[in-house]
């Protein structure tokens, strides 16, 4: 009997001969299928679930939709049903264990439509198999074909209605964690770029005396000077709080995934490869490149360029929003 329609929303009580036949690329199966034949083909998915800093809650987002794999059991008992098998329905999964590749083909049963399963290949065919009665069976093992896409996408989930009922919000803006990870990446940003930036027009260390003074501090680590009481005092505490920082922005989602180890050097090379070649700029450009006005400008340009570099898009405030 042939199937007579490929309608998703079949039932098996009231279409239950539908349920007994598979179509594999437009021919029905010979015999019919095993009542609870068709086993698997569960929809999965995986999440990455990002606990907050809190003691509750936390983000959930969706990175695979796995192919689904099952089976299908078989049931023939005339000569007819196995030559059929044999001669037609068995090369139409295109099965040979002696090739790596295998070839997809379509698929139809209400159990698969309603999972969205389409087509497949063929992990396995199974050996013929007496089920008493005159009865045999053949269970075929397949996997869904479910190519990726050519643009990999994961999303994060909003609330549901219950969820923004509780909150007391329409919209999850409002999240508490979210909010205090923003305004701590927020101090942090306001506070490197005080130490980064300040002081910009007082003494001139990043203009002639630049070589000098580099030179200078290889010498005193290498001798082991009051240089490196320096370093480990000062510089190195706040080196690793900062590689912290970016650790955590990076896990939160704030941050892109940058290397701190790279970032932190190429930002503060930003900072001071300007001052080092401030007399080429003013050769170049006819203008004091560490007059007040340029100075004021390069502190901009600088914060936008490392917020760019630094923030995801969606982090990012639109333009004419204030925090």
């Amino acid at each position: 009997m042939a199937i007579e329609t490929t309608d998703t929303n079949l039932n098996p009580l009231d279409n239950a001969e539908d349920y007994n036949f598979v179509e594999v690329d437009g021919a029905e199966n010979p015999g019919i299928i095993a009542p609870g034949g068709i086993t698997g083909f569960k929809r999965d998915t995986e999440w990455e679930v990002k606990k907050g800093k809190g003691t509750k809650g936390g983000t959930a987002t969706l990175t695979q939709l796995p192919p689904a794999k099952g089976s299908i059991k078989f049931l023939l008992w005339s000569t007819a049903h196995f030559q059929d098998w044999d001669e037609s329905f068995r090369k139409r999964f295109k099965y040979d264990p002696t090739k790596k590749t295998k070839n997809a083909v379509d698929i139809f049963h209400p159990t698969l439509a309603k999972q969205d399963i389409h087509s497949v290949v063929t992990e396995s065919i199974g050996p013929e198999t007496p089920e008493g009665l005159g009865l045999w069976s053949i269970t075929v093992d397949l996997l869904e074909y479910l190519p990726p896409p050519k643009k990999t996408a994961t999303s994060t989930p909003s609330g549901s209605t219950s969820d923004k009922k509780k909150s007391g919000t329409t919209g999850d803006t409002g999240d508490a964690i979210e909010d205090a990870q923003l305004k701590q990446i927020a101090l942090v940003a306001i506070i490197t770029a005080f130490v980064m930036l300040t002081n910009l027009g007082g003494p001139r260390l990043w203009d002639r005396d630049e070589p000098r003074n580099a030179a200078c501090a290889r010498e005193m680590l290498a001798r082991g000077s009051q240089m490196q009481r320096i370093v480990k005092l000062y510089m190195k505490p706040i080196y690793e709080e900062l590689v912290k920082v970016l650790r955590a922005g990076i896990a939160d989602g704030i941050f892109r995934p940058v290397d701190p180890l790279q970032f932190l050097p190429s930002m503060v090379a930003v900072i001071v490869h300007y001052f080092g070649s401030a007399p080429l700029l003013k050769v170049m450009t006819q203008e004091d490149p560490l007059s007040p006005e340029r100075l004021a400008a390069r502190r901009a340009a600088v914060l936008d360029f490392i917020s760019a570099a630094l923030f995801r898009p969606t982090a990012l405030p639109l333009e004419g929003e204030h925090s």
